[in-house]
């Protein structure tokens, strides 16, 4: 197997105050980005690296991260051996050739989602001209859909988020974004969409169903490429075997009914593929936009 098909395994897990030091032979350190309430995803993380220690007979331990930034870091710094990050986290952590991208998420047989506009059912709030002068709300800076690829969509469809917006908010995860919307916190936020055209999304996940109907998208971003797991440029340089050992635990667990079930608990995931670094350019493009500023 060629390191262009190697996986590793996710981004960070067990809760530290200060991160540890780099992983022995035998132990792979996996980490993990807090896409919605932290508590939760330690618990599915946890049960995810418990079933690759079974597969694998590694000792597996799970480190998740206080924000993305931090899961970059935990794994250009080597802290970490894997990580699950969002496509703009695995710009940002490729840059330095200090990790490389491995495998990329597919869901509902695509290996991409999008970013999404979500208002109340009933706000008035029609399309994106509608939103001058509302109070916005966003995920985390470093969020792919829930901020740079909607941001810079509405960009380029004529919409200036820091002119046009009555207030600018950043809400942490998707979940307390959507919850924000249907509460009334924020009149509008960005957030991930699975499927356009059943109108699934952050808002159907995260929300009941009697809630989630309450919830709509107005617009849509691009395809964004999937969510990736990425290694340490020490794991597989280094630690070959135990790389591609991961790695096959982690492509087959799409094939087993457990290690789907931990996938979907985990981030809503079917399966991983191999993923190359020319699959993030659109990203890399988006970045590069809102560099030149607004």
């Amino acid at each position: 197997m060629t390191r262009s098909t190697r996986i590793a395994t996710l981004l960070l897990g067990t809760l530290a105050a200060v991160w540890p030091a780099r992983s022995s032979a035998g132990t792979v350190r996996v980490g993990f980005y807090p896409s919605r309430d932290r508590a939760e995803v330690v618990r599915a993380a946890g049960a995810f690296c418990e079933y690759c220690a079974v597969t694998t007979g590694f000792t597996v331990e799970a480190v998740v991260a206080e924000n993305y930034t931090d899961g970059v870091n935990a794994l250009t710094q080597g802290r970490v051996d894997l990580a699950w990050l969002s496509p703009i986290s695995v710009v940002h952590a490729e840059q330095n050739g200090k990790a490389r991208v491995l495998l990329k998420s597919m869901r509902r047989e695509q290996p991409y989602y999008w970013g999404a506009v979500v208002v109340r059912a009933g706000s008035g709030i029609k399309a994106i001209g509608d939103l001058k002068g509302k109070r916005f709300g966003w995920t985390d800076p470093t969020s792919t859909a829930g901020h740079l690829m909607t941001r810079a969509a509405l960009i380029r469809a004529g919409v200036r988020p820091e002119r046009e917006f009555g207030s600018n908010q950043f809400l942490g995860g998707h979940d307390r974004l959507v919850k924000a919307v249907l509460k009334g916190t924020v009149d509008a936020g960005a957030t991930f969409a699975n499927d356009p055209e059943k109108g699934i999304g952050a808002w159907t996940v995260y929300l009941e169903p009697e809630q989630a109907a309450r919830v709509r998208a107005i617009f849509y971003t691009e395809p964004i490429p999937g969510d990736a797991i990425a290694g340490s440029t020490p794991l597989l340089t280094d630690r070959t075997a135990e790389a591609d050992t991961m790695i096959a635990c982690l492509v087959r667990m799409g094939d087993d009914p457990q290690g789907k079930t931990l996938l979907q608990a985990l981030y809503n995931v079917d399966r991983l593929i191999p993923a190359e670094s020319k699959d993030y350019d659109t990203v890399r493009l988006a970045i590069e936009a809102l560099r030149q500023g607004p």
